[in-house]
């Protein structure tokens, strides 16, 4: 139910983290090398030897609605297995139907890149959100889409879409799965109650005369 941009997935990872140092280098120089690699990581940048650390202050959405899969060439292209059909929140429900939203991520420096975690909070159960893992570029837009493949999974009613970073939810966007939201029932209009009047007549005899 994801969408991963695969071009910047590696560009994602810290660079001392997916190199590798060959079987025939000696022990003590891969554990010199390890040591450095965490002192980058972990201490800041360092002039002349480590990147400076991104810094992401924010997310903001820029369209959200349906998606549709992208062709092979534009999926080569971009990198991107979907594409955004139609702007809105109401989503059709069934098997197929993919939603999301195309965002852009604000921080420090441009260009930096790093990894968005987006959540999708079922209609009524907000305990166990599915989560998966986004790879998006600060200053750059990146899309984070969900879809149905059976159709149970599309339980009608509302989905919320969520970005974080470092545990920080920093956007959301709620979609309106089968349908708009429905308001709520109008109670029916109460007849006024007629008002009734208590008439009240007194009679005064007075004895007659004799």
């Amino acid at each position: 139910m994801t969408d991963v941009d695969r071009r910047i997935f590696f560009r994602a990872l810290p660079r001392g983290v997916w190199r590798t140092r060959t079987a025939h280098r000696a022990s003590r120089g891969v554990g010199l090398s390890v040591v450095l690699v965490l002192a980058c990581l972990w201490a800041g940048p360092v002039p002349g030897r480590c990147a400076e650390a991104p810094a992401v202050t924010g997310i903001a959405v820029r369209q959200a609605g349906a998606f549709v899969a992208a062709s092979p060439q534009e999926a080569a292209a971009t990198g991107r297995r979907h594409r955004l059909a139609q702007e809105g929140a109401v989503i059709a429900s069934g098997p197929g139907a993919a939603f999301g939203v195309i965002f852009e991520v604000q921080g420090t420096p441009a260009g930096a890149p790093v990894v968005i975690e987006a959540g999708l909070v079922p209609p009524g159960d907000d305990s166990v959100p599915q989560r998966w893992f986004v790879p998006a570029v600060i200053g750059e837009k990146g899309q984070a889409v969900a879809s149905f493949v059976y159709a149970w999974e599309a339980v009608p009613g509302p989905w919320r879409l969520t970005l974080a970073e470092g545990g920080r939810v920093l956007a959301e966007q709620t979609f309106h799965v089968g349908g708009p939201p429905q308001a709520p029932p109008v109670p029916p209009l109460t007849p006024p109650v007629a008002s009734t009047s208590l008439s009240i007549s007194s009679t005064v005899q007075t004895p007659a005369q004799t």
